[in-house]
């Protein structure tokens, strides 16, 4: 059953390290491409957008590490 966890736990990971990689693609796309002879990062909705993007994935990866925490503590002092 440990062998299941460690892979969830990895599985999200991978999942969390793929979000931030788009996040900053999105975010290098918003700097270059023009809209309306401005930069789509200059809209406030795509930095709206991305700000909240951005706040999910700081939840996701604090809470990963608060489990895995958790998980390690239980596994290695068997509280």
């Amino acid at each position: 059953m440990n062998i299941l966890n460690s892979g969830r736990f990895s599985m999200g990971s991978a999942s969390a390290g793929m979000i931030k990689k788009l996040i900053e693609m999105t975010a290098e796309y918003a700097c270059t491409r023009k809209q309306f002879n401005k930069k789509l990062s200059d809209f406030e909705l795509i930095q709206v957008r991305n700000n909240t993007h951005r706040n999910v994935l700081n939840q996701a990866t604090t809470l990963g590490t608060v489990i895995f925490f958790c998980k390690y503590l239980q596994y290695n002092f068997q509280f």
